[in-house]
């Protein structure tokens, strides 16, 4: 089955769509990983370091995901893997910090002129 018709507990609206099967569909040199009930889409596994493009559960827990993610991360032990900060917080929490990633200080600047 291909990655982006794995069935998903959670997709657009509930997540962002630049992190939805629909956006994910049009990024070239992507690769899937599936494990039990759960699907990963990485970026170029060759790029100085890998996006996480994707994660897809059929089941609404944490665990499919976080699990899938693990494997992925251990296909490539040396390797950096980044998540933007797009994701939502819950998918931070769950997902990304028990695999010992972290949160980086934003570095957009809200501009607001009063008139």
């Amino acid at each position: 089955m291909h990655a982006l018709q794995t069935p998903c507990a959670r997709d657009y609206p509930e997540v962002p769509w630049q992190i939805s099967r629909h956006a994910i569909a049009k990024v070239e040199k992507t690769r899937a990983f599936r494990a039990t009930n759960a699907c990963v889409v990485i970026g170029d596994p060759e790029a100085p370091a890998i996006r996480v493009h994707g994660l897809f559960s059929s089941e609404p827990g944490w665990q499919d995901l976080r699990a899938a993610l693990a494997k992925v991360l251990a296909l490539f032990p040396e390797r950096e893997f980044f998540a933007p900060a797009i994701w939502p917080e819950e998918f931070g929490a769950e997902v990304f910090e028990p695999l010992g990633f972290r949160r980086e200080p934003l570095t957009q600047f809200l501009m607001r002129l009063d008139l």
